[in-house]
């Protein structure tokens, strides 16, 4: 796992309350089996300020990043809310790590669904 950040936003990143989470399989590079890219919101924007290189895409690669993810930020943050796509094993390492918070699925992500299973049954 690489993860990829500037110390400068590490301040913003502790104090932001919504996080809003998108993996991508498919430019993940050689030895990597995702490209994942937590963005922040600071006034009312949300900005990219981490980008994790995961070797799997499974709960452990993904608890295991949020566990890195909070060591960086010396275990003080303020997340409330997440936003993020419909793979499971992202929803249930928050929710493991982050009792309590607030889930909330993107819409981008539901409407990519609902295409695929459109034209995947010919409607």
């Amino acid at each position: 796992m690489i993860i990829l950040f500037n110390n400068d936003c590490l301040s913003m990143i502790q104090n932001a309350a919504t996080w809003v989470c998108c993996g991508t399989f498919k430019s993940a590079p050689s030895g990597f089996s995702q490209v994942f890219i937590i963005h922040f919101s600071y006034h009312q924007e949300f900005m990219p300020l981490l980008y994790v290189l995961l070797p799997g895409k499974g709960l452990s690669d993904c608890n295991r990043m949020i566990c890195e993810v909070k060591s960086l930020l010396l275990n003080q943050f303020k997340i409330k809310n997440l936003i993020c796509d419909f793979e499971i094993s992202i929803r249930l390492a928050f929710k493991n790590n982050f009792p309590g918070i607030n889930i909330s699925h993107c819409l981008f992500h539901f409407g990519q669904i609902l295409w695929r299973n459109l034209a995947k049954n010919h409607l």
